[in-house]
């Protein structure tokens, strides 16, 4: 395959070609029978068919491709219907065709092999910036995937992928974090750094020199780089270089390139009112030579996403880890302070990024978990999205001041909340970080009243991250928590349903271990 054909440029021009170009070449159908596989490609794939269009209609007609414009009609479902679908694949069972009066909306696919809702990955035709916004306000993770088409240019064989995440293993859950409390940042992260501004000294001299850190000496006689954090000024190019990285797969296809751009730098509405804002986060570098001359402002790491509510997903990112080592996690880490301030609360890196889990704090959630936790700070609007509209002028001070507020908040003698606790996992202590286990509580109810485990997981998300829900049998559930001051907090608070139902809450204590010679540890 000639990977250079219709690939976009660097500087994220589209690609030159003779004559007028369909968005799709043909009928699903007909895409199907040069890709035999297409649905059994990342789990079982199904495509959703547009509102008002039968089963039977879409297959004679080979899908969406000769059904709807993929350029500028969307799928036509409500924001209630997107949740439906939402709740459909969260359930291994679904027979319903409509739910409360409202119609689920329909999927469709060729392959005979039987369709699992909680594994189903989904895909349309459609990139229209009313299903890009409706998909992401429901949660789901977007992306373009390839597909084989004789005489397409790369660039426009491109199907929008909706996922959430696959289940049940969990190396295919969705990768997330509530909240700054446990994103991981230590003072290593400030070496190398000096404020924006001051490159006075010996070239760009480390601050940690200054604040006695034993290791600043050593790299005051390095070049330094002084970081500014933007958002959304240079979303074209953030695109670019992330093709140029990465190739064109994800965000690099003509279709989903020109939606998410047309998005960027706006507040788009969903139908029932959330606001979606398409973003980019760009780390410039004011890095300073060795004989103490400063050099131009370069973009040396950016990532792409969209942010719903206090919801932020983030697509894809590069980074110029090779001339600026470490750029990477400091974009990280400032991205997550900065758009904290601007009131997102829940951050989201899909399903494939791992060491976001080990570097940065994450954890990972199946689709009921995750679910949950997308629509209660889906349903909070940001608290102060002016944030958005300016800058970080010093990454150094932004990263300093959360170092300052953590060790001042800590306790004497207690271990820093960003140091992984040595102490076994799973105990009840008050340690704020998660541990291997996690910390569990126990709950209990009337026997006779049915409490289903979305529930549960919606009434104690409220507290923090929920790593696993357990129903034990009728009126008991176990329920765990990555941090040890959420379980805390759902014991001291006992959460209460709509309905009536007292509850009794408490926590969980580890089994203690016994030697070989009986005696209890």
């Amino acid at each position: 395959m000639d990977r250079d054909d219709g690939v976009p440029a660097v500087d994220g021009s589209a690609p030159a070609a003779s004559g007028v170009m369909t968005a799709l070449p043909g009928t699903l159908k007909e895409i199907r029978e040069f890709n035999p596989e297409l649905d059994e490609e990342q789990a079982h794939r199904a495509h959703l068919l547009p509102a008002g269009v039968s089963e039977e209609a879409g297959r004679e007609a080979g899908g969406i491709g000769r059904v709807i414009d993929p350029d500028t009609d969307g799928l036509g479902y409500s924001s209630a219907q997107w949740d439906l679908l939402v709740d459909s694949l969260t359930m291994s069972r679904w027979n319903e065709n409509t739910h409360r009066g409202v119609s689920v909306p329909k999927l469709h696919r060729e392959s005979p092999v039987k369709l699992n809702r909680r594994s189903v990955q989904l895909y349309t035709a459609s990139f229209a910036e009313t299903t890009v916004v409706e998909a992401a306000r429901a949660g789901f993770f977007l992306f373009g995937s390839e597909f084989e088409f004789p005489g397409v240019p790369l660039a426009r064989r491109s199907l929008l992928n909706l996922e959430l995440c696959n289940e049940p293993t969990d190396l295919e859950g969705r990768i997330v974090l509530e909240g700054i409390d446990a994103l991981t940042i230590g003072k290593r992260a400030l070496r190398g750094l000096c404020h924006v501004g001051v490159l006075d000294g010996v070239g760009g001299h480390s601050r940690l020199a200054d604040s006695g850190d034993s290791g600043g000496a050593a790299h005051a006689s390095r070049p330094g780089h002084a970081y500014s954090l933007t958002v959304s000024r240079q979303f074209d190019t953030v695109v670019a270089r992330i093709i140029e990285q990465h190739g064109i797969d994800w965000v690099g296809f003509a279709a989903i390139q020109s939606t998410l751009a047309a998005l960027a730098g706006r507040t788009a509405v969903a139908q029932d009112g959330t606001e979606v804002r398409v973003v980019s986060l760009e780390l410039w570098s004011q890095s300073t030579s060795a004989d103490e001359h400063s050099v131009p402002a370069e973009l040396v790491s950016g990532e792409i996403g969209y942010i719903v509510g206090s919801c932020y997903t983030c697509l894809s990112l590069f980074a110029d880890d090779t001339n600026h080592p470490r750029c990477s996690r400091i974009r990280v880490q400032a991205a997550h302070l900065w758009l904290a301030r601007a009131g997102v609360t829940l951050f989201d890196a899909g399903t494939t990024a791992a060491y976001f889990v080990h570097l940065h704090g994450y954890h990972r959630t199946n689709r009921r978990e995750f679910a949950a936790l997308w629509r209660i700070h889906r349903d909070k609007p940001l608290h102060a999205p002016v944030v958005l509209e300016s800058e970080c002028p010093d990454v150094y001070e932004l990263l300093q001041a959360r170092l300052s507020s953590v060790g001042s908040e800590r306790p004497a003698g207690a271990a820093h909340p960003t140091k992984r606790p040595r102490s076994p996992s799973g105990t009840a202590g008050d340690a704020d970080q998660p541990g291997a286990k996690g910390v569990g509580v126990r709950v209990r109810w009337d026997s006779g009243v049915t409490i289903a485990r979305e529930q549960l997981i919606s009434l104690f998300a409220v507290y923090g991250a929920v790593r696993k829900v357990m129903v034990v049998r009728p009126g008991e559930a176990v329920v765990v928590f990555n941090s040890g001051s959420a379980a805390h907090h759902a014991v001291a608070t006992v959460p209460t349903l709509s309905d009536p139902c007292p509850m009794q809450v408490s926590l969980l204590m580890p089994r203690k271990k016994r030697r070989k010679d009986g005696v209890v540890k």
